[in-house]
């Protein structure tokens, strides 16, 4: 799939970002996880509710909710490596790669932070403060799926995409993970590539690809603001 600024759709996918930059592509392979004994579920843990219903619009409040399992729906998500931050301890330039689900059903950004201490945090990759830190007085992350919730605080950090570097993005460092399918998945967060919905936007706080948009990081390079996917069996 191929996106313009103007057509891109959120649509719940679990796929991976591949960016058309000037003669070449900047790829991110893509892996497939298919957790064992969750498929059912997997698509309805994945849908966002944000906590705070008051800041949807009136019309999706009116719309109720129900659960539907499909136990017979086999369903995989398929990941892939990032970076983010740079500069660790006595390191002056060391990134930190972690694995992540890019979800074009959701805009919000979230890593697994070292200040949370329970298992299904300390199974995945956590997120050290590094040089490039900038943390967000008075604002925090506070998302709630059907399963559970992820919160923790927000700051500006760089992210490293292939070769491309996204300064001050914003990212949730969580701190609280009561998300059950955690357990089972490989990947470490979340990074959405929907458009901002109300709660971004009254934070004034921008997704990956809209501050990549907004910062110029494509146009200047003489391309449009698109990314694409390509997806085989296991890989992608």
């Amino acid at each position: 799939m191929k996106f313009k600024k103007q057509n891109r759709l959120p649509a719940v996918a679990f796929l991976l970002l591949q960016i058309t930059l000037i003669q070449c592509i900047i790829e991110i392979p893509l892996k497939r996880d298919e957790p064992p004994g969750s498929r059912s579920n997997l698509l309805l843990n994945l849908k966002l509710m944000q906590q705070n219903y008051g800041q949807y619009s009136s019309f999706l409040q009116e719309v109720p909710l129900h659960q539907q399992v499909i136990a017979q729906k086999r369903l995989a998500t398929y990941y892939g490596d990032i970076g983010i931050g740079k500069g660790v301890g006595d390191s002056e330039d060391e990134v930190q790669t972690f694995k992540m689900l890019f979800d074009t059903g959701s805009c919000e950004f979230w890593i697994p932070s070292v200040k949370c201490s329970t298992e299904r945090c300390t199974t995945h990759k956590q997120y050290a403060e590094s040089k490039t830190y900038h943390k967000i007085n008075g604002k925090e992350m506070s998302i709630q799926y059907l399963s559970g919730r992820v919160k923790g605080p927000m700051a500006h950090e760089t992210i490293i995409l292939g070769d491309v570097e996204v300064p001050d993005q914003v990212v949730g460092f969580a701190d609280t993970l009561e998300i059950p399918l955690m357990d089972v998945v490989v990947w470490d967060g979340i990074l959405g590539l929907a458009y901002p919905n109300q709660n971004l936007k009254s934070q004034q706080i921008n997704p990956l690809f809209d501050t990549m948009m907004s910062e110029k990081l494509l146009t200047s390079l003489g391309e449009k603001n698109q990314f694409a996917y390509y997806l085989g069996s296991d890989l992608g």
